[in-house]
């Protein structure tokens, strides 16, 4: 039973933060009864919201106060929290990224009011641990684990002769995937090195590579065609639920159709250039939750199998661009967005029913689901529903009710889940009309009763 309300005021919310920064502002406490809080909580952090499972990290946290509020008072909480650097605020199509201040105030045998605020983080260094993968270098380590594991392999075939009977096949699969795909062109071309002037870039900077060929005679080619993408990738779901959602971002590269022999005893050697966008789609790892980028080099080879070569490149942040963004933020009078934007004709960066399926797939863990409907609430989205019945308001209603609205029980439709509809008073004949019947109409998410299992939903007028 929630007996107060909370809310988030920001000393500067229109402000761009940076590393080593701190967010200070206000948690406003409002009690419509007596209440005995075991604590006022304040945090900051940021999550990802998208089609992927959600990824969060909690920077800091403290404890404002603990004691009695009593009815009809209002306090002010003054805090101080440390700014997460690293991943920046990010709204993307499949994907995105944003940092928060939450507030909790944990109330005994009563409904937990929670509140929180988004701010805008833009990084000027990118971590470097884990973020660039070359696909085409294999470590030392790693190398020796895998001849380990093959020798490994190898005695247990030998210990149990009948798994000949599927080792066979798949090794004869693998060796004539290695012949024609890595045995052949290597043969025809010789020493083939495909690399990149450096690891990390700049949005705007031009990317440079190079590509040396020194076969043993005239090798005829038809093209070398490089191409280098950037892309969200956001994994939702597990096991057999495991879903892999990709959005490319960008597609550029270059066709090299000018040069028709590779002449043999002697060094071809081919640069490739390309300006990449000045956009600040940084690469990230964020476990469920990544953007990559990634060159691939191909020399298309008449009447014989392709040679194909990939490296992954790092887009990483710059001070110059953190600069830009303050002075462009300070130009605009501060009117920075903070929540996820979308094009016209575009499809929204979150669907009901995805977020419906993300809730289902982690629906027996309470804090799960809590950081979902964290994520996206408040975000406007079309909602498909059946109304059932209307119920009487409860204690806990009272926090997403309208003031002369009703509260309606009901189902959504794909996915099923049972739901708790906040609707103005001006929907209710039109609420009562549409009883076990589809309903259709914008709202957003505002919570969820774990006690009888019921997603709350907010009904716009």
């Amino acid at each position: 039973m929630a007996k107060c309300s909370l809310a988030i005021e920001l000393d500067e919310p229109d402000r761009l933060y940076t590393s080593n920064d701190r967010i200070r502002g206000t948690v406003v406490v409002r009690a419509d009864d007596d209440v005995q809080c075991k604590g006022l909580k304040v945090r900051s952090g940021w999550a990802t919201h998208g089609r992927g499972n959600i990824d969060s990290h909690d920077l800091h946290s403290e404890v404002l106060f603990q004691g009695q509020w009593r009815s009809g008072e209002e306090h002010r909480y003054r805090f101080d929290l440390p700014v997460s650097s690293w991943p920046p605020t990010y709204h993307g199509r499949f994907l995105s990224v944003d940092h928060y201040v939450h507030a909790t105030a944990d109330i005994p045998w009563a409904f937990d009011p929670k509140e929180s605020r988004p701010y805008q983080v833009v990084s000027s260094t990118a971590p470097n641990a884990g973020l660039v993968e070359k696909n085409t270098v294999t470590s030392p380590v790693i190398g020796g684990i895998v001849k380990i594991l093959l020798v490994v392999f190898v005695l247990f075939m030998l210990l149990n002769p009948m798994l000949w009977i599927f080792g066979i096949p798949i090794g004869i699969g693998a060796g004539i995937w290695w012949f024609f795909k890595k045995y052949l062109p290597k043969k025809l071309l010789g020493q083939v090195e495909y690399t990149l002037d450096q690891e990390s870039f700049q949005p705007g900077e031009t990317l440079r590579a190079t590509l040396r060929v020194h076969p043993q005679k005239d090798i005829p080619i038809n093209s070398v065609i490089w191409t280098v993408t950037g892309t969200e990738v956001c994994v939702s779901g597990s096991g057999s639920n495991r879903r892999t959602h990709r959005h490319e971002l960008f597609r550029g590269g270059k066709l090299v159709d000018d040069i028709r022999t590779l002449p043999g005893n002697k060094e071809t050697r081919i640069p490739l250039e390309l300006e990449l966008p000045n956009e600040p789609c940084f690469t990230m790892n964020l476990g469920s939750n990544q953007i990559l980028w990634e060159t691939k080099i191909c020399i298309d080879i008449p009447r014989w199998p392709d040679w194909n070569d990939s490296l992954a490149m790092q887009l990483a942040p710059s001070k110059e661009l953190v600069q830009a963004a303050s002075v462009e933020t300070i130009d605009n009078g501060g009117s920075v967005s903070t929540q996820p934007t979308t094009t016209a004709g575009d499809e929204p960066d979150v669907t009901f029913a995805a977020t419906l399926e993300m809730i289902q797939s982690v629906i027996d863990d309470d804090r799960q689901v809590d950081r979902i409907v964290d994520a996206v609430r408040d975000l406007p989205m079309q909602l498909n529903l059946i109304p059932q019945r209307r119920e009487l308001y409860s204690s806990s209603s009272k926090t997403h009710a309208y003031p002369d609205g009703h509260v309606v029980i009901g189902q959504t439709i794909d996915p099923v889940m049972p739901v708790t509809m906040f609707i103005p008073r001006s929907l209710a004949d039109e609420f009562d009309q549409a009883t076990d019947r589809p309903w259709s109409g914008e709202g957003s998410i505002v919570g969820y009763d774990h006690r009888q299992n019921r997603l709350q939903l907010r009904i716009e007028p």
